[in-house]
């Protein structure tokens, strides 16, 4: 049986009834076009603006990542679509590029968490760690606030006994947070 292709077109006509200002990418590799089509080209921040200076540049380096697990590559897929619909409304009703870095940041930890980013197997929060530039985050607070977040789900793992606290993934899940809580940028 030959799977069928939906029409991108066919699909944002979709959303736009159901009130859902995102369009979905037709394929895995359309994903990360949405920060370069849908947000740049609506409010022209520039190189060093959030759609290709932070949102395109992530998304591709996750969309890429290799050697993630299955739930790893679940919770990757996941959270680039809810990234770009909290994205939506910009991409449709423009806005300013601090507005749309604003709301951006302030996303991010709730679609790591709803997507399953506590449920991941260590050695993905290790591959994950690893493609982000750390002096992205721009502040120590953000630093501080993912350090909060990973220690919550490293907490759940050691009382779930899913993790040795003492073996070489742990120790370094805790190197990690501890410099993120100093409000500091890890060194991966």
């Amino acid at each position: 049986m030959r799977s069928k292709r939906v029409n991108s077109t066919a699909l944002c006509t979709l959303a736009l009834f159901l009130v859902t200002p995102v369009c979905l990418p037709e394929t895995q590799s359309d994903v990360c076009t949405f920060y370069q089509q849908r947000l740049e080209s609506k409010l022209h921040c520039g190189l060093q603006g959030y759609p290709l200076a932070y949102g395109k540049k992530y998304c591709e380096r996750f969309r890429d990542l290799a050697q993630l697990s299955r739930a790893g590559a679940k919770w990757r897929d996941e959270t680039l679509s809810c990234l770009q619909s909290q994205l939506g409304t910009f991409a449709t009703n423009g806005g300013s590029c601090d507005a749309v870095r604003e709301k951006a940041f302030a996303s991010h930890a709730s679609c790591y968490k709803t997507s399953g980013f506590c449920q991941l197997p260590v050695s993905d929060w290790r591959r994950i760690f690893h493609v982000i530039d750390w002096t992205d985050l721009l502040s120590a607070v953000g630093l501080r606030q993912i350090g909060m977040t990973l220690k919550e789900c490293y907490d759940k793992k050691v009382d779930s006994r899913e993790i040795d606290p003492r073996s070489a993934d742990a120790e370094a899940v805790r190197a990690i947070i501890a410099t993120l809580e100093a409000g500091k940028p890890p060194r991966t």
